[in-house]
């Protein structure tokens, strides 16, 4: 029940790009939202590939920090 009522209100949000009272509850609820289900805009997959492919510092504590 609980899909069905995602997909509708994924659906809604689609076409209005807003969610009623009630829709913001139910995501509360079940740490859900509309807009985590598209998908990710060429820029976002670029900017985390460009991120990935960084260098890192592997840190074995806090203290590394300074």
């Amino acid at each position: 029940m609980e899909e069905v009522f995602k997909m509708e209100m994924f659906e809604r949000y689609l076409k209005n790009g807003e969610l009623s009272d009630d829709d913001w509850e139910f995501c509360e609820r079940v740490d859900w939202h509309p807009v985590g289900e598209l998908p990710l805009r060429d820029e976002v997959i670029e900017r985390l590939n460009w991120a990935k492919e960084g260098k890192f510092i592997k840190l074995s504590s806090i203290g590394d920090l300074s």
